[in-house]
């Protein structure tokens, strides 16, 4: 054993500069431990980190075939295929883990969401609420469910039960946020997200959910600082930068591209032409 795992510490080494390489020893070592476990679940790491989910797959299908109780290996395997949208594959997978789980149920929700059996996730995201592990996401999971078919009371309650175990933080602001968005409580809906946008890390559309509301509310100056603050913060939301300059083209505020320009300097090139071209789809959908 301690010859195969001095190997997988070599590979881990290896995969820093050369992860083919580090493939290659690691399948020289099976050629004398075929019914290594660990050594199967170490490549398995490496083709998933590459995207190569079909080799991944077959790692863990060889783990599986040595042990088909490896609840890891039966949990790395539906997440590959959730990842590839086969959430009923994703699901007799999670189904055949027989330890507790509670990621697995996590995921089981999503598959039964992304199968459209809303029901069901529901159902499986109440079973993870009341699991010893808690976690903040199966609240905000359940609640988004909730708010979705238009039942907020009920989001309202487990929203409350998520700040007796929480505390009042950023994810239980956010969940309020989208009750009262719902409910068309726009003031108390934009303040609730203007307290959850102090994490914005974990929500990063927040800033354009502020700007519809703001929009709403009439509050145009604000909805221009939350979309500038999502570009600032987030700079790959290319929605909110179209959104930004549809709005500029809007409210009149610059006359033709070149004040465009200023009006994005200090951002980088990328974004400065991304909003040059949505300035002039703006403008001939105007015209």
């Amino acid at each position: 054993m301690e010859n195969f795992n001095n190997l997988i510490y070599q590979a881990r080494y290896v995969l820093k500069s050369n992860w083919l390489q580090a493939v290659n020893i690691l399948e020289n070592a099976l050629k004398d431990h075929p019914e290594a476990e660990e050594i199967h679940m170490e490549l398995a790491e490496i083709y998933s980190s590459k995207g190569a989910y079909e080799k991944t797959l077959q790692c863990y299908q060889k783990v599986l075939n040595l042990n088909p109780n490896h609840s890891y290996a039966r949990f790395k395997t539906g997440n590959i295929y959730l990842e590839l949208q086969e959430p009923k594959l994703a699901l007799y997978h999670y189904d055949k883990i027989t330890e507790d789980y509670p990621e697995a149920l996590y995921n089981k929700a999503i598959a039964y969401r992304n199968m459209q059996k809303y029901d069901d996730a529901v159902k499986t995201l109440k079973v993870l609420i009341n699991h010893p592990t808690k976690m903040i996401g199966a609240y905000k999971y359940l609640v988004e469910l909730l708010v979705m078919f238009g039942k907020t009371k009920e989001a309202l309650r487990y929203i409350d039960e998520a700040e007796q175990v929480f505390g009042s933080i950023c994810t239980t602001h956010y969940m309020k946020g989208l009750v009262y968005s719902r409910e068309k409580n726009i003031i108390r809906a934009y303040n609730e997200y203007l307290y959850a946008s102090k994490d914005d890390s974990e929500y990063p559309h927040i800033h354009r959910l502020l700007a519809k509301l703001a929009l709403v509310l009439g509050q145009t100056p604000n909805a221009l600082k939350h979309l500038k603050d999502a570009i600032f913060f987030h700079k790959g939301d290319t929605e909110a930068l179209q959104d930004l300059v549809e709005l500029i083209v809007k409210q009149k505020i610059v006359k033709d591209v070149d004040e465009l320009r200023e009006y994005f300097q200090g951002y980088n090139e990328e974004i400065r032409e991304l909003a040059v071209m949505f300035y002039e789809k703006a403008i001939k959908e105007i015209l």
